[in-house]
């Protein structure tokens, strides 16, 4: 079983009922990836044409070979990434606020630091919309990553609840979503302080990114 599925966005009476049955025959496939706001061919024929593309990260992001680098060298995009070592929503809002407009879709995978900083998700959320707006006003697809699971480096239940926060708001605004934090459920995927995904751990994002691409 593949691990992300296609969730057609239609209001029609067909197509509630057939996401239905997939929700129940696939659940485990659907909770990788969800896709929003454009129709599937419409999702299909703008990705198809992507070819430059802007990252929006911190720390997870800062390295050669992270996720970003690695569907990027396997979808022959070129791309850029906005990330450092300790980042929050603020800094990749206001640098992407001064970038160009040469981007076909903006990836975002950012968030535990704004948390851990401030005990709450509410503002990189009110970041994250912001970005989703200029991103909409440079006709630029949105794509949210949420980022990597915080159970194996943290057991504060209250900022984990607010770090699913981002994760669920993510979902329900992305033109295509990818559920980071679930597919790197696992301690094996990280660097011995827990918090930083090792190589396999970034291979694991880099590989349900690029499956949920190509289910398009």
């Amino acid at each position: 079983m593949k691990f992300s599925q296609l969730i057609p966005n239609s209001r029609s009476k067909t197509a509630k009922v057939a996401a239905l049955i997939a929700a129940v025959v696939l659940p485990s496939a659907l909770a990788y990836a969800g896709y929003l706001a454009y129709t599937r061919f419409e999702r299909k024929k703008y990705i198809k044409k992507i070819k430059d593309v802007l990252f929006l990260g911190d720390s997870q992001s800062v390295t050669d070979n992270s996720y970003a680098d690695l569907v990027s060298k396997n979808m022959d995009w070129n791309y850029d990434k906005i990330s450092k070592v300790g980042a929050k929503t603020d800094y990749v809002l206001n640098e992407y606020r001064g970038s160009t407009n040469n981007y076909d879709a903006v990836v975002v995978m950012i968030g535990g630091n704004d948390v851990w900083a401030r005990g709450n998700s509410s503002q990189a959320i009110q970041n994250l919309k912001e970005i989703k707006a200029l991103a909409r006003k440079r006709q630029q697809l949105v794509i949210f990553i949420s980022p990597p699971s915080k159970r194996f480096y943290s057991l504060d239940s209250t900022k984990l609840s607010e770090y699913d926060k981002i994760r669920k708001w993510m979902k329900s605004n992305a033109d295509l979503f990818v559920d980071g934090t679930s597919v790197t459920d696992s301690e094996n995927l990280f660097l011995n302080d827990k918090l930083h995904l090792n190589l396999e751990g970034q291979n694991q994002i880099a590989y349900h990114f690029t499956e949920a691409l190509r289910e398009l």
